[in-house]
């Protein structure tokens, strides 16, 4: 672009220093920078953190909260804050040249949260593979492997395109992870022997060295064995910021330089949002797919101009920029002067200039005056045909207004305006212990026993739950094996089953069955006596699981009830089969917890069916009943090897309900000889408390404790009438002559009203009083 056109595009050489951001959203990160145009080229200014995110539901606030940590470092030191933004995408949120609509109103979210001005978005891995080529000085051809927490995608890169995006469902094993992936490939017959392994949040080491354990010349077709390359987690936003910021720029007016044979090599996906194209033979032969604008039609942008992207025509634009603009005033005159033809000719016929002329715009302002058609015409007698003389007139319609005007506002200030006045009491309170007994024999209230009458009610109810265990276990395998006994004696010998054989460590067996030896034998020579032990073949089990009763052969046993003297035993072979593992198992803890949480459950259950059977005015005492367990059934008993522990119970409850007016009055006639003069019971603040529950079946002896609170007397009538027609602020003083006055709120409507005439209303009516105990802080 000429030098001439970058200065009428920008308006001063400062432009070059505007600054941008580029910010890149990947499966699990997300990652920004900050780059501007210098000596056309564009340079990264400073890079934020990698901040990991997750995808939610209905919200993208953990998105939003990881691009502001991540844009809090790479805005540390920038003055000015810049606000245009290039976006880094995944190839899952791009669709042809457009975003997908699945992942519009992520962008949107972003662009509206921090008041970005968006002017494109780029393809990650394309990115990439372009910024590989410029640090490279060559096309790259390779595997790009992009690691998250779900998944792997893999890239086929042949001599720096793209040829195929796979992606894979991460296991346990990366590797074959990958040869899944590659294995779905149809376009390439050999794969490249270089694999580029990128992630933005793990330790990619251990990945690395799984990767170059697996035997891929056996399992895929590779030339040779691949060699695997760790790449900088901040290539991304490099990628973002260089490559795809350059496209971005040379949009926006300004001249990057850069050899010609490398642009023509450099694959990328860009909107631009202020640039008018009319063919894109440079961008289908660069491989870059540029969103283009005619003058009749314009495309939408990324298929969502609601996202922030927008088209502008920049030869309109640079048109406005060189014309002169006409001041304001000179339109006005200009509107002004035309009206008088413009209304003339509203019946006229509707003639319409070109509309790039003046006068075609005032054509349009003209046609948007509708039509009136043509009305009959009715004759209305006048006034003074009714009333007589003209003065007459106007002098009776002049009383009448004042007294329709001054009638109404009377009746409207003596009725319209309204006062709610909360006064906030300081209570006194006392506890009060009443012991009463609910007897569902009694048939009336007796004040006296402090007796009301009750009702045995009775109902079944079950539940279940299922919680993780947290008890282990180790379980396992015994050893076994054979053994030689030898009778050193010279009677034979029966060992019964069970007869114990302690070897090293006092690793103990036990004999499989019942055996015989048979006695030892002595042959006399010239020489020497040679005595031969009686022996006898066995199998034999460990007494305990575990790999350390796994014995080599040839190890010497002794007998736990006989002398080695005369008995002993030795292994031919080795004992083997012992193992031992701690698994995850039922403990008493987990079933005692979850039949806690069951009978809860059930208390509950069973209060709500009761209480919907009674119906309102009656309570159902819960609290000290008893519950009979009618079934229980627990999934495994303690020690039982299992993740998960289940239990089921069935349970009948009877209690007794009563009339919560009786026990209110049992509780008011033992609270009333302490109640001071001047004060009265606040039932909705006093509270019940059980101390004590006793079922004597059928009857139930309960001991209350009943938190009273006292409020004064007020007498609501005689308020009103000392407040109506004062003004609010001359009334502090009455309040404080009421008894245990705290504070009041007053308001007055409507808020409207002017300061003189903002007093209580005259109709005591339209006062309400609220009496609120003031609660302690």
């Amino acid at each position: 672009m000429a030098i001439a056109n970058i200065l009428s595009k920008l308006g001063t050489r400062e432009k070059d220093q505007e600054q941008f951001l580029a910010i890149e959203v990947g499966a699990e990160t997300v990652s920004t920078a900050v780059w501007k145009i210098a000596q056309d080229q564009t340079q990264i200014v400073s890079v934020g953190t990698i901040q990991e995110w997750e995808v939610e539901k209905d919200t993208q606030e953990k998105l939003l909260t990881a691009i502001d940590i991540s844009l809090e470092k790479a805005l540390t030191g920038i003055e000015s804050e810049p606000n245009k933004v290039i976006y880094g995408l995944q190839e899952s949120w791009v669709d042809g040249s457009a975003i997908s609509k699945k992942y519009a109103n992520i962008l949107k979210q972003i662009t509206e949260k921090f008041e970005f001005d968006p002017i494109g978005f780029v393809v990650t891995t394309e990115a990439i593979v372009q910024l590989l080529k410029l640090k490279e000085g060559t096309p790259p051809t390779a595997i790009l492997i992009r690691v998250s927490e779900s998944e792997v995608q893999i890239s086929l890169i042949n001599l720096g395109k793209v040829s195929e995006n796979q992606i894979v469902s991460r296991s346990e094993d990366i590797g074959a992870d990958l040869e899944e992936g590659l294995a779905r490939s149809q376009t390439l017959e050999k794969y490249p022997s270089r694999m580029l392994l990128l992630d933005g949040s793990f330790d990619l080491d251990a990945l690395k060295q799984d990767i170059l354990s697996y035997n891929w010349l056996e399992k895929l077709p590779f030339l040779h064995f691949p060699k695997v390359e760790i790449l900088d987690p901040q290539i991304t936003i490099h990628a973002v910021a260089i490559a795809g910021g350059a496209e971005a720029a040379k949009a926006l007016g300004f001249k990057i330089t850069k050899e010609e044979e490398e642009e023509e090599m450099i694959p990328q996906e860009i909107v631009n949002h202020n640039q008018e194209e009319e063919s894109v033979t440079k961008g289908e032969k660069d491989n870059i797919r540029i969103v283009k604008q005619e003058k009749s039609d314009q495309e939408t942008i990324l298929g969502a101009e609601e996202i922030g992207f927008s088209a502008v025509d920049v030869s309109k634009v640079q048109k406005q920029e060189t014309a002169q603009p006409k001041s304001q005033t000179e339109s006005t005159q200009e509107l002004s002067g035309q009206q008088e033809s413009q209304l003339s000719e509203a019946g006229k016929s509707e003639e319409m200039t070109e509309p790039g002329t003046e006068t075609g715009v005032m054509t349009r302002i003209k046609l948007m005056i509708p039509r009136i058609p043509h009305l009959p015409k009715f004759r209305i007698p006048h006034l003074t045909e009714i009333l007589g003389s003209k003065t007459k007139v106007i002098f009776s319609i002049i009383v009448v207004l004042c007294v329709l005007i001054g009638g109404a506002a009377v009746y409207g200030y003596w009725t319209i305006p309204k006062a709610k006045v909360v006064l906030y009491v300081k209570p006194k309170s006392f506890d009060k212990e009443v012991e009463l007994i609910i007897d569902p024999t009694a048939d009336q209230i007796n004040p006296n026993q402090k007796r009301i009458p009750g009702k045995v009610v009775e109902v079944e109810v079950e539940s279940g739950k299922e919680k993780d265990t947290t008890g282990t276990r180790v379980v396992g395998e015994k050893a076994q094996g054979e053994v030689t006994i030898y009778n050193k004696t010279s009677a034979k010998k029966t060992f019964p089953v069970g007869t114990k054989l302690i070897g090293p460590n006092n690793l103990t067996f036990t004999l499989d069955a019942e055996v015989t030896a048979a006695s030892a034998s002595s042959e006399e020579s010239d020489e020497a006596v040679t005595t031969t032990f009686g022996k006898t073949k066995t199998g034999v089990t460990a007494i305990a699981i575990g790999a350390e009763f796994n014995v080599s052969a040839n190890t010497q046993f002794q007998f736990d009830d006989y002398s080695s003297a005369s008995y002993e035993a030795k292994n031919d072979s080795d004992l083997t089969g012992g193992t031992s593992r701690e698994v995850q198992a039922i403990s008493q803890d987990d079933i005692d917890g979850l039949l806690r949480e069951i009978e809860a459950d059930l208390k509950q259950q069973a209060e709500e069916k009761l209480q919907a059977q009674e119906g309102p005015g009656r309570k159902v005492l819960i609290d000290g009943a008893e519950m009979e367990i009618v079934t229980k059934d627990i999934s495994g008993d303690v020690g039982v090897e299992a993740q998960k522990v289940s239990a089921k119970l069935r349970v009948k409850m009877q209690t007794v309900a009563y009339e919560e007016q009786d026990l209110m009055d049992i509780i008011q006639e033992a609270v009333s000889e302490s109640i001071p003069d001047g004060f009265q019971l606040n039932q909705e603040e006093s509270k019940i408390e059980i101390k004590d529950i006793d079922f004597q079946d059928p009857a139930v002896k309960m001991t209350i404790v009943y938190k009273v609170i006292l409020t004064p007397k007020i007498d609501e009538q005689e308020i009103r009438q000392n407040l109506k027609g004062k003004y609010p602020n001359l009334v502090e003083s009455y309040f404080s002559t009421l008894p245990n006055f705290s504070k009041a709120q007053i308001e007055i409507t409507p808020e409207s009203l002017p300061v003189r005439l903002k007093r209580f209303p005259r109709k005591t009516e339209n006062i309400a009083i609220e009496v609120k105990v003031e609660q302690n802080e």
